[in-house]
């Protein structure tokens, strides 16, 4: 019955971390386009930016309701964890983004031909492709390391 509830829990964990994602992609892509396309920086720039101000709301959200019943350690020091696995992917993000901007391009031009929102579309389909990936990275770092639990 024990191990029923566990993989219940951890199955309702996973949900709670999948919706705080889903927010934090929302406030990712909302960031990137109103960088991007309103005000005209560069996308590796407006990628991190975006980035960051996802993982300051990730953070938050992910430390008093996904992971609340897990270890409490001092801010600080689960804040630094935080910071270091959101940068790790951060950096897969921006390794990914150009060439994945690239690709979308490409797949648009073949399936649709020039359209004149090639731009904001490329770089959309780009970047949650790349969220996609580096998601797996980031719940696995984030639930083993960061806010691990405690036996």
């Amino acid at each position: 019955m024990s191990a029923s509830i566990d993989k219940l829990e951890e199955f309702l964990q996973f949900l709670r971390f999948a919706g705080v994602g889903g927010l934090g992609t929302i406030t990712d892509v909302s960031v990137l386009n109103l960088l991007r396309f309103a005000l005209g920086q560069p996308v590796l720039l407006s990628n991190t930016i975006s980035i960051s101000v996802a993982i300051v709301q990730n953070y938050t959200l992910h430390r008093y309701w996904t992971f609340a019943n897990h270890e409490k350690s001092e801010v600080s020091s689960q804040l630094a964890k935080f910071t270091i696995t959101s940068l790790i992917g951060l950096g897969l993000s921006n390794l990914m983004l150009q060439p994945l901007v690239s690709l979308w391009v490409r797949v648009v031009l073949e399936f649709m031909g020039p359209i004149a929102l090639m731009d904001p579309l490329s770089t959309n389909l780009g970047k949650l492709t790349s969220i996609a990936i580096v998601l797996a990275w980031n719940y696995t770092a984030t639930r083993l390391w960061t806010f691990r639990a405690q036996p």
